[in-house]
């Protein structure tokens, strides 16, 4: 006689649902790019920085002072030495220097420009050999794949006059951004052979003459550096020399509440 095999009993087990405030998170975007950077062998990123200023001491101590200041900046706290890159055109009146570097180098050298600026007009000894003024920041560009120039240095030239300049009329945003631009190409330019560090020196005593298309006249740089709608050296440190801390309303509601569609 058979017997009839006993059904097997369905266990159900109800799972367990993890309150969302603990759920792990999913790898973010930023992490996921910089995961594919690292991979590529392309990790590092630079930041690019354009300053203008109008010269209130001599011509001939503003580049080695900037030099120095570049030095202090590119020193971190445990000794190490970041890589500075960039160039900087001195004429008669006006400096235009772009940098090369790291965020925290970057806005280091802005720090020491902008504390010799105030402790000159707080100052009643008078402006020192290397003193400028009017110091604006006419672009910060971060997370650069890579450096346009070799290591930074600076030449003393001269541009041909540039009459009758109205940004006003160009649109300042544009004529500053053409600057920017032009001199980032001539980066490119200077570092795209491959040249070695005489060689290099050497096209950079020689700008005016092969790179002259690249290269903002002394009218141009004053103009820039009297714009009132670019950013002074001192609203671009307040506005981003500190962590930026905003409280979102949905911060402050706990536990965190489910997405509603």
């Amino acid at each position: 006689m058979s017997s009839t095999p006993l059904p097997t009993p369905i266990v159900t087990t109800e799972e367990k649902e993890i309150p969302l405030q603990d759920r792990p998170l999913p790898i973010s975007l930023y992490d996921a790019i910089v995961q594919r950077q690292e991979m590529d062998g392309n990790a590092q990123r630079w930041t690019r920085c354009l300053i203008v200023a109008r010269i209130a001491g001599r011509q001939a101590q503003v580049g080695q002072h900037h030099q120095e200041l570049l030095s202090k900046a590119s020193i971190n706290k445990e000794g190490d030495s970041y890589p500075i890159h960039g160039v900087a055109l001195i004429q008669s009146q006006s400096l235009i220097s772009i940098v090369e570097s790291t965020p925290t180098a970057c806005m280091r050298y802005l720090k020491l420009i902008a504390d010799e600026c105030a402790a000159a007009e707080d100052s009643d000894a008078g402006l020192e050999p290397w003193s400028i003024e009017d110091v604006r920041v006419v672009a910060n560009s971060e997370d650069c794949p890579s450096a346009c120039f070799g290591p930074w240095a600076f030449r003393e030239i001269t541009v041909a006059r540039e009459q009758d300049i109205d940004l006003e009329q160009e649109n300042v945003t544009s004529a500053a951004f053409s600057v920017y631009s032009r001199l980032v190409q001539l980066g490119k330019q200077l570092t795209a052979k491959d040249l070695s560090q005489t060689d290099l020196n050497s096209a950079l005593d020689h700008l005016k003459q092969y790179y002259g298309e690249y290269l903002p006249s002394n009218e141009r740089v004053i103009a820039l550096a009297e714009q009132d709608s670019i950013f002074s050296i001192e609203d671009f440190l307040s506005f981003h020399g500190d962590s930026i801390d905003l409280s979102l309303a949905a911060e402050k509601v706990w536990p965190i509440q489910p997405r509603t569609l």
